[in-house]
């Protein structure tokens, strides 16, 4: 979702973080459907630019990041790398804020600058060579919808841990909950060549349930089921990618297209 750039992708600001194709899934959660049987398969013969953050630990993509949980609170420079990935740096002070904002109606570029004008600390638009300093507090909410790296704001970088453990797992269209991509922190890339799709994250199968009984016949009542009960939602075009963090209860929808998971543990990370 370059939510916000779109205006939005998670995920853009006017964005694509809703990314609504008005598809539905006929999957339940723990399953696939049987053209999706390869889904836990090993990936390591499908090409993707991983480069970017195999070769910078550092690097930081689109996605929801909790400070405390996901990364520590302190002082950072997050810096946009990369020309074909700028978009918006969001923070609010707490979950409840992101939230608030995430429930809230986003379906044009004027309500999405509304839901973050209404709910976020503070919000900016980096273009390719932007830095931005961020003073990140424990409990607050960082959400990042372009490419960069970010950097402790005060000396040098420690010593990098592994980057990438264990081996890429090819998703496809489907519901996949932990007994299909264990609980921990991926890297998800897009490996379609045309056309996105739609990357949504729900906290717990009450979350996925909640919203699969909604109503979503139609692109808005899609995305309005997606703002009302996920916890975030990225829309990845070809050569984008999304950061996720699972825990055990966590459901990942794959809606319209394909792309390949690798877990990760970045230099940033807790």
């Amino acid at each position: 979702m370059k939510a916000l750039v779109s205006c939005v992708t998670v995920l853009a600001l006017a964005f694509a973080l809703s990314g609504c194709n008005g598809g539905q899934s006929n999957t339940t959660a723990g399953s696939t459907s049987a053209e999706d049987g390869a889904t836990s398969q090993s990936a390591e013969t499908v090409e993707v630019d991983n480069a970017w953050y195999r070769d910078n630990p550092y690097a930081m993509t689109q996605g929801v990041y909790l400070v405390g949980s996901d990364l520590a609170a302190g002082n950072y420079i997050f810096t946009c790398d990369d020309d074909e990935y700028t978009g918006y740096v969001i923070v609010f002070n707490s979950v409840d804020n992101y939230v608030a904002y995430h429930t809230a109606s986003r379906f044009t570029n004027g309500e999405e600058s509304a839901a973050v004008e209404a709910n976020a600390a503070f919000s900016e638009y980096l273009n390719e060579g932007d830095s931005l300093n961020l003073s990140l507090q424990e409990g607050s909410v960082l959400l990042v919808e372009a490419r960069g790296t970010l950097s402790p704001a005060e000396g040098e970088n420690g010593e990098a841990t592994q980057v990438v453990s264990g081996n890429p797992v090819r998703m496809v269209d489907g519901i996949y909950d932990s007994n299909q991509l264990g609980a921990g922190t991926y890297v998800l890339s897009s490996t379609e060549e045309n056309g996105g799709f739609d990357v949504v994250v729900f906290e717990n199968k009450e979350a996925y349930d909640a919203f699969e009984n909604a109503g979503h016949s139609t692109n808005g009542e899609w995305g309005a089921a997606v703002e009302q009960n996920a916890w975030s939602d990225f829309y990845l075009n070809p050569g984008d990618s999304c950061y996720l963090n699972l825990s055990d209860d966590s459901i990942v929808m794959i809606e319209g297209g394909e792309g390949v998971a690798e877990s990760v543990s970045m230099g940033w990370a807790l």
